[in-house]
């Protein structure tokens, strides 16, 4: 169990995300979920409506001072920028979509041919690569998946 600073630093991030789904993606009816998704009915951090849809979506949360950084320098060097977003195929056969705003995420329905972990030639990169397909049971039941690095925008991740 995490201390009180802890459980501050998960409230306060939650609410950082809350206010950048409202002020910089347009979402809807935003709110926080009472006790980080362990109240009965509630799945998740964050949940709230992306511009032009009628469903919720569910979004869950995880903010690290520097263990995010290498996903970020790899989004970062291999982004296809017309996109605005990075996508890989796992080991496993699925896909992950990476990018800076959520909407677009949203807005793909399926899974496009991604190249596979294995067509990065840096070694550092398959290594953050495998790390993220790895943490796709932090997504539990959630739609997205919102990481924050230390002085980093939120960077949102999708599981196909």
């Amino acid at each position: 169990m995490g201390g009180k600073a802890s459980r501050d630093k998960g409230s306060r991030r939650e609410r950082e995300l809350v206010a950048e789904l409202i002020d910089r993606h347009q979402w809807r009816d935003v709110f926080r979920v009472p006790l980080s998704g362990a109240m009965q009915g509630y799945k998740g951090d964050v949940i709230g409506r992306p511009p032009g849809m009628g469903t919720q979506w569910v979004l869950e949360a995880k903010a690290r001072k520097g263990t995010f950084m290498r996903v970020y320098h790899l989004v970062n060097k291999h982004r296809i920028f017309d996109r605005g977003s990075f996508s890989f195929s796992t080991l496993e056969g699925d896909c992950v979509i990476m990018s800076y705003n959520p909407n677009e995420l949203i807005k793909i329905a399926s899974c496009y041919i991604f190249p596979p972990v294995s067509a990065f030639e840096d070694k550092k990169d398959r290594a953050v690569l495998k790390y993220i397909s790895a943490r796709r049971e932090w997504l539990g039941e959630a739609d997205l998946l919102a990481l924050k690095g230390d002085r980093e925008p939120w960077l949102f991740v999708r599981y196909f």
